[in-house]
């Protein structure tokens, strides 16, 4: 009964121990269905959290809509993985929805498991790889993996945050002899102008004397 549960609270707000609750009683049930890989069921489980945490859905109820702004708009702007991890995200969406229609009454499932064709898993791909979708937490995220640091251990993010920290104090550093120049520059090339108008004022007052 759990899997069914209403995860939002009467004020329309996540209710977070309603949704511990489904989210460890969906994921029993999808790990005693036929054999699933671990990855598999690593991402079925984050598909999981992000449809309640940013969309206030359940696997009991999503539909077509919401599962497509899910893998296509949340999961890019937030997850930071590479493109190739398009098909292991798919796959997992689909155990999620057959279970859903399965054994968790959503009448949705059959459209949902519909949309997830290969045209789909390569458009995820697409956007996965798209930069402009990124949100900035995961723009740091993967700014840190082509640096060739290694985002998914705890060590890997503190020797990137020094490296970055390190950078951008250095760029602090270097740009205010550059404003400076251009500052006295500015100023020098004002101060001449003010001086031509104030030469070309007082030439056209003795003139007109």
């Amino acid at each position: 009964a759990d899997a069914t549960l209403d995860i939002l609270a009467p004020d329309g707000s996540l209710d977070e121990l309603q949704l511990e609750r489904y989210r460890a009683a969906v994921m029993t049930r999808l790990a005693a269905r036929e054999q699933i890989p671990d990855e598999v069921l690593a991402a079925a489980e984050m598909l999981v959290q992000f449809a309640a945490q940013y969309h206030g859905a359940s696997f009991a109820r999503i539909g077509p809509d919401g599962l497509g702004a899910l893998l296509l708009e949340t999961i890019p702007a937030q997850l930071a993985v590479e493109p190739d991890e398009a098909g292991r995200i798919v796959t997992a969406a689909r155990e999620l929805l057959r279970l859903a229609g399965e054994e968790l009454g959503n009448p949705h499932a059959p459209a949902g498991l519909a949309l997830l064709d290969e045209a789909f898993e390569r458009r995820l791909a697409g956007e996965l790889a798209n930069a402009d979708n990124f949100g900035v937490g995961k723009q740091l995220v993967m700014q840190g993996i082509a640096a060739g640091f290694d985002m998914s251990t705890e060590e890997g993010v503190s020797e990137f945050v020094e490296a970055f920290a390190a950078e951008a104090r250095s760029a602090r550093g270097s740009k205010p002899k550059q404003k400076s120049k251009a500052t006295s520059k500015s100023k020098a090339t004002s101060t001449s102008k003010a001086a031509s108008k104030s030469k070309a004022g007082s030439k056209s007052k003795a003139a007109s004397k």
